[in-house]
């Protein structure tokens, strides 16, 4: 029999993969920078769709032996949420931060 806490860290583990689902993401979205054809962006956002449902569907074989949960949603989507407006926020003003700077120093 299955009790709460046996399924706690099962929920860490799909925030974990909300986490690298938005990892995909953030890869996604760089990659996908220098184009500017609606054909080459939806075949991007495709891909990335195809590889977040597998990324999703190898957490719930490898955590629940393939059985979904109400909970395994959440926790996805709240690592996606953390992993966007955490990490990746902070990543993306390093960037930002560190393009400017590189602009004022190439400028002189």
């Amino acid at each position: 029999m299955t009790t709460t806490l046996d399924q706690f860290p099962a929920f860490l583990g799909t925030l974990y993969a909300g986490i690298i689902i938005g990892l995909e993401y953030d890869l996604f979205r760089i990659m996908r920078l220098p184009f500017r054809s609606v054909f080459v962006i939806a075949f991007f956002d495709f891909a990335f769709y195809a590889l977040a449902g597998i990324s999703y569907a190898f957490m719930l074989l490898r955590l629940y032996d393939g059985a979904f949960r109400l909970y395994t949603l959440f926790g996805a989507a709240l690592g996606i949420f953390c992993e966007q407006y955490f990490f990746s926020a902070l990543i993306r003003r390093g960037l930002h931060a560190a393009k400017s700077r590189f602009g004022r120093i190439s400028k002189k």
